[in-house]
C-alpha cells in the first residue's frame, strides 16, 4: 500500500507558525552567547536571524541558534 502522504498539495502547505513572531515588537529578556540583555525584537530575518533595537537605539543581531532563551518583558 503506498503513501502518498508528503506527495500531497495540504501537506506541503502546511506550516508551522513561528512562536518568535508573536514576540515581534515587544520588550524582551534575551539569553544567548553566555549574557543576558533587554531589547525590543523588531526583526526576524529568514527565520535565523533575530534583530533587537536597545533602549539606547543600538541593533542587535542574534543568530537564532545562540539564544538558549527568551521571554517578553512583563509589565507591573
Amino acid at each position: 500500500m503506498s503513501n502518498n502522504t508528503k506527495g500531497s498539495l495540504s501537506y506541503e502547505m502546511v506550516s508551522e507558525p513561528d512562536p518568535l513572531e508573536a514576540l515581534l515588537n515587544e520588550v524582551c529578556i534575551v539569553y544567548a552567547n553566555e549574557t543576558s540583555f533587554a531589547a525590543r525584537l523588531v526583526k526576524i530575518h529568514e527565520k535565523n536571524e533575530l534583530w533587537f533595537e536597545a533602549k539606547n537605539g543600538q541593533k542587535i543581531m542574534v543568530s537564532r541558534g545562540a539564544v538558549t532563551g527568551i521571554r517578553p518583558l512583563l509589565r507591573q
